[in-house]
């Protein structure tokens, strides 16, 4: 039987304990997803967020062997 892979893209974002939170957040998923690779860390400004701080984003690929449902089952999990 062939172990099917899915390619997942996540985009990862914080406002506050940005460093830590981001951090945190890459090694629950590099604990998590076979492959995966991040973007470097990018400040962005608010959008329609007058009382936010800057956030800091990155984007994230990777592999998986879990299929559609579970992969949504995990994102609402870890959901802030």
């Amino acid at each position: 039987m062939e172990n099917k892979r899915n390619r997942v893209l996540l985009c990862l974002g914080s406002n506050w304990d940005k460093e830590k939170n981001m951090e945190r957040a890459a090694e629950m998923l590099r604990a998590h997803f076979v492959f995966i690779q991040f973007s470097q860390p990018v400040y962005t400004e608010p959008i329609d967020c007058p009382l936010s701080t800057t956030f800091l984003n990155r984007v994230a690929g990777g592999e998986s062997g879990a299929n559609k449902g579970c992969l949504e089952r995990y994102r609402m999990l870890h959901r802030p």
